[in-house]
């Protein structure tokens, strides 16, 4: 295994999920070597992608909580393109085009999904054959309206929330119940030998199911709206799920915040504050960051490495993880040291 302090990245989630973690979760990774594919054959090539990761990572060290990964990642809300979205590759990034007209396409999809599918669930069975030496975790599948965002388009998801309501939570029903079928069919392939699931993507590991959620167009929807919409779906998926970290994308989903605390099983919320703001370690975020962790829940920000040790001493270490990014193996020992000395 590429990394060898596995078993206690393990404990230490596990406490961290419980809110009851003396140290904090620090994941701290090494930029990846630029990779460009040539189109998303390559893109979608398992083969491709584990010669590409075997080599990334075996130039690497895991001395903090990061761990190695790889799932059969499609960009995020690739359960999108199970119902009809195309992904294209395009500059190193994954677009989704959407071609849906009528709900009536994603019902006939829902039950004859796209080749993409079958890809994520075959690509899956082949890597945890194929792959010893780090973890394969589950793709980001995301749910609920972001889903039907990108099918539609935001702008046409949207009106439809407006002129023809019963229609969308009808959909939503049947989109719920998709994704419950395809979460756990990847996430029984994955889970491992000591009852592991892990959403890499974030860097997140927890006994049993854990996954990421996460409302990315609740920045265009009230408060009444997000309540109705999207809060029952989260709710139900919570309830499917033993570990669960929100994502909390941008200044206007903030008023979002009280529905989310709400929920008992979101156990830790993510901030980012988003292009053009004030980045996680700004004062400007402290009161946010005080809410979530007085409501009971843990926080998951992304800091600049300079950054971490004033943190963690003004914020402690309970509930809280922090991913930063560092040059070289030195500077990645030198921060655990510096972390020692105030915990």
């Amino acid at each position: 295994m590429f990394k060898q302090n596995m078993a206690a990245t393990r404990e230490h989630f596990d406490l961290w999920w419980k809110r009851s973690n003396k140290l904090p979760i620090l994941s701290i990774n090494y930029p990846f070597t630029k990779f460009s594919y040539r189109n998303i054959n390559d893109f979608t090539n398992p083969d491709l992608n584990i010669r590409y990761f075997t080599n990334e990572y075996s130039r690497k060290t895991f001395n903090s909580d990061c761990f190695p990964d790889i799932s059969s990642y499609l960009g995020p809300g690739s359960l999108a393109t199970f119902l009809g979205a195309t992904p294209v590759y395009k500059n190193n990034v994954i677009w989704y085009e959407g071609h849906i007209t009528n709900s009536e396409q994603i019902i006939k999809a829902i039950d004859n999904p796209t080749k993409w599918y079958h890809w994520s669930i075959e690509t899956t069975k082949k890597y945890v054959k194929d792959i010893t030496q780090f973890r394969v975790s589950m793709p980001d599948l995301q749910q609920n309206l972001d889903i039907l965002s990108a099918l539609y388009s935001p702008e046409e998801l949207l009106i439809k929330l407006i002129d023809d309501k019963e229609e969308i939570l009808e959909l939503l029903e049947r989109l719920y119940e998709f994704w419950d079928k395809c979460f756990f069919e990847h996430a029984d392939l994955l889970i491992d030998d000591y009852g592991y699931t892990s959403f890499g993507h974030y860097n997140v590991i927890g006994k049993g199911y854990t996954s990421i959620l996460q409302s990315d167009i609740s920045i265009m929807l009230s408060k009444d709206m997000f309540n109705r919409f999207e809060i029952p779906f989260l709710q139900r998926q919570c309830e499917q799920l033993d570990n669960v970290l929100y994502h909390l994308d941008g200044p206007g989903s903030i008023r979002h915040l009280d529905s989310l605390l709400s929920i008992e099983k979101i156990d830790a919320i993510q901030w980012v504050p988003g292009a053009g703001q004030p980045d996680n370690f700004d004062k400007h975020w402290y009161q946010l960051y005080d809410k979530i962790l007085k409501s009971g829940k843990g926080i998951h920000v992304y800091l600049a490495k300079e950054n971490v040790v004033p943190f963690l001493k003004r914020f402690g270490n309970k509930g809280v993880y922090i991913a930063t990014t560092v040059t070289s193996e030195f500077e990645e020992i030198a921060l655990l040291e510096a972390i020692k000395k105030i915990t």
